[in-house]
């Protein structure tokens, strides 16, 4: 995410849409720290398989 603001943003509106959805969110980016958007791509440690 770019900000804290647009992190919270978007939590507060997945919690809008189901509230279950919205805490599991807020717990797995707060578990993470998801990191602020760079401009760099992200790196997986697994490859991503369809």
């Amino acid at each position: 995410m770019k900000s804290a603001e647009i992190r919270e943003r978007a939590i507060q509106y997945w919690t809008n849409v189901d509230a279950d959805l919205g805490a599991a969110l807020r717990v797995a980016l707060e578990a993470e720290d998801a990191p602020v958007e760079t401009g760099q791509p992200a790196t997986a440690s697994e490859p991503v398989r369809a």
